[in-house]
């Protein structure tokens, strides 16, 4: 059942589990990690099930999901950069990304 949970916060880009409006009864929490309009994955946190996860909590969890997402952006931009900067020193050949 956690799968489906998490399933749906990744494609709906929606946080799921304890503390929300879908999959409520878990005791998981998952928010996903986007980059401007796509998910990249979900962060997933286990909830016990004497704690309440609250608005705040979500909240936080969501911030953190963002934050991943721009860290792995930063890292594919590099990375692209990095391929740049070696077809930039290399003879032209055809298909280069840059």
């Amino acid at each position: 059942m956690y799968s489906k949970a998490v399933a749906w916060a990744y494609k709906h880009g929606v946080s799921a589990g304890s503390g929300s409006a879908q999959f409520s009864n878990l005791p998981i929490a998952c928010a996903p990690i986007g980059s401007g309009d796509s998910t990249l994955g979900v962060l997933v946190v286990e909830v016990s099930p004497h704690f309440d996860f609250d608005l705040a909590l979500h909240s936080m969890l969501e911030s953190l999901g963002r934050l991943g997402g721009v860290c792995i952006a930063g890292l594919r931009l590099a990375e692209d950069g990095h391929a740049c900067g070696k077809y930039a020193r290399a003879p032209k050949r055809r298909g280069a990304p840059c």
